[in-house]
Order: structure tokens, then C-alpha cells, then sequence
């Protein structure tokens, strides 16, 4: 009891802990953020300043309140996504079919690219029970692919006990299997997304188009980066939105597969150091160590590994 006790105290003084680096985190992160972002936007001030006082002076039959008002309606229009530049009749809608679905995954997937947003109180209403919908059920095709792909992946893992089982530790062949996994969805889904991204983006360079999948797939969602809506005119933009909705839907499997794989590695599980003992919750003390169907594929019969990490680990597969 006095073990249980112990334990408990321990996990709550690293969970106080944890809260206090996060806050820290944050903190530095406002401070390194508003020390770059701060004299940039300064900059950026100063020249839209003058810029103003230089077009007053060019055209002096227009007031400065008749501008000011003139600005506000082109980023009103330009944050529902209805631009003023040249002529915006020639401009492909924002709302069109391929847009619209574009829009529609990043609300279900949390993306949330926010540069168009509907404006209209119905669109609002509709967007809500939209995503009251749609968030759980895209969380259910997400965890219903990563089981599908889990049993795929767990025959690579014991394809690799099988041949590296009589030279390394369990965990070991564990973190060759997600490094080969992680190398994969790197090149498949950053790397390459990135090199046709920059090729069809005429203002991405490489490292924005690195920078927009990562954002995606993190489901960060900036909203900074949105693909083909710097060329209007491009032929199949249409077919192109729809092949960024794919994309982002596989990607985000791909990554939550990943999350899967470390979160069943008690040594890259960093939340076990934080959980209450299941023992204070009543629970059969054994019950805690059972492995859930889910995690499985990757516990294949290693118990008590930790008593007998020289011997040969092939007799665990079945």
C-alpha cells in the first residue's frame, strides 16, 4: 500500500512538472516568435505607410478615408475568399465543386486551412452540423485504416524478428521496424508531395512546399499555404484539389499509423510516466500489464523479455 502510495506521489509530481515545462514551452515560444515576427511586421508597417502616402500624392482626387474604406472591402472579400486583383469576374469561384470538398476535408480532419470560410449565417450553421458529423466519423475511417494497415505492418515486424531475433533485443527490432516505416511515409508523403508541389506552386519553393505538408499533416493548419490558388488558370486545378483532399486524407493515416507503432514501444511511450496507477482505481493489478487487442502486433508474445534479452526471440513467432 505504502508502494502504491509512492508511486502515485511520483506521478503526480511529474505531471506538475509537465504542465510547468509546457507553460515554459509556450512562453518561449511567444517570446521567440514576437522577437522574429515583431520587427518584421514593423517593416512591413513602414512600407504600407508609405506606400499609402505615396498613392494619396499620386492621385490626389481620392481622400484617405475613401481608401481606408476602399482596403476594408478588399480584405473582407479577399478573407471569404473573392479577390480584388485584376479583374475577379475571371477569377475561378471559390465555392465551386473542387473548392468546396477542398474546404469540406480540412473542417472533418481539423486541418482547417482558414483562408476561405463560408460567410454566409447558413453556411456557419451548416459548417457546425457539418463537422458535429463529420470529425467522428472521419476519426472512425482513420482508426479502421490503421488497423487494416496494423496487420500489415505486424507481418513486416515479424519478418524482421525472424530474421534479426537471434542478434538484437525486441525493443531494437521494435525501432528498426518504425525507422524503415518512418524513412517510408518521410520520402512517400513530404518528400516527393513536396517536389510536385513546387513544380505545379509558380510562388512555392521547395522548403514552403515541405512547410504546407507538414503544417497539413500535423493538422496545424495555418491556412498560410493553399494549393492552386496562385494560378487561377490552371487547366486541371479543379482534378488538382481533389488529388490534394486524397493526399491529405492518406497522410493523415499515415501519420497516425506512425503515432500507433511508437505509442505501443513502452521505451518511446513518454505518457506511461504520467498515468495514475490503475491500481488505485480498483482494477485487477494484473489487468494493467494485459496487452489490448489494438496493441498486439506489437507486444507478439515479448513478456518478461526484460529476464532474457540474450535469448533468441524467433521461438515468439508464431
Amino acid at each position: 500500500m505504502r508502494e502504491l502510495d509512492s508511486m502515485k506521489e511520483n506521478v503526480n509530481v511529474r505531471f506538475v512538472l509537465l504542465i510547468f515545462f509546457f507553460v515554459v514551452y509556450l512562453c518561449i515560444g511567444g517570446a521567440v516568435f514576437s522577437a522574429i515576427e515583431g520587427p518584421a511586421e514593423e517593416k512591413r508597417k513602414e512600407q504600407m505607410s508609405h506606400f499609402v502616402v505615396q498613392f494619396l500624392n499620386q492621385h490626389e482626387c481620392i481622400h484617405f478615408k475613401d481608401l481606408n474604406e476602399f482596403i476594408e472591402e478588399v480584405v473582407k472579400a479577399y478573407e471569404t475568399g473573392v479577390s480584388a486583383v485584376n479583374n475577379a469576374t475571371d477569377n475561378p469561384k471559390s465555392w465551386n465543386f473542387a473548392s468546396s470538398l477542398f474546404f469540406a476535408a480540412t473542417v472533418i480532419t481539423t486541418i482547417g486551412k482558414g483562408t476561405v470560410t463560408p460567410f454566409s449565417n447558413f453556411g456557419e450553421y451548416f459548417c457546425l452540423a457539418y463537422a458535429l458529423l463529420g470529425l467522428p466519423l472521419t476519426l472512425l475511417l482513420i482508426g479502421a485504416s490503421v488497423e487494416r494497415l496494423g496487420v500489415i505492418t505486424t507481418k513486416f515486424l515479424k519478418y524482421l524478428i525472424s530474421k534479426l531475433g537471434h542478434l538484437y533485443r525486441t525493443v531494437t527490432i521494435q525501432l528498426i521496424h518504425i525507422a524503415i516505416l518512418g524513412l517510408f511515409i518521410f520520402v512517400f508523403f513530404y518528400i516527393i508531395p513536396a517536389i510536385i508541389l513546387d513544380a505545379l506552386e509558380p510562388h512555392w519553393s521547395f522548403f514552403e512546399s515541405v512547410y504546407f505538408c507538414f503544417i497539413s499533416l500535423t493538422t496545424i493548419g495555418l491556412g498560410d499555404y493553399i494549393p492552386g490558388e496562385t494560378h487561377h488558370h490552371f487547366k486541371y486545378r479543379d482534378l488538382y484539389k481533389v488529388c490534394i483532399v486524397c493526399y491529405l486524407m492518406l497522410g493523415l493515416i499515415a501519420m497516425v499509423l506512425i503515432l500507433e507503432l511508437m505509442v505501443h514501444i513502452p521505451e518511446l511511450n513518454a505518457g506511461l510516466l504520467f498515468m495514475i496507477p490503475k491500481h488505485d482505481l480498483g482494477e485487477n493489478t494484473e489487468e494493467q500489464h494485459l496487452p489490448t487487442e489494438s496493441a498486439s502486433m506489437y507486444t507478439l508474445n515479448t513478456e518478461s523479455q526484460s529476464d532474457n534479452d540474450e535469448k533468441p526471440l524467433t521461438k515468439n513467432i508464431k
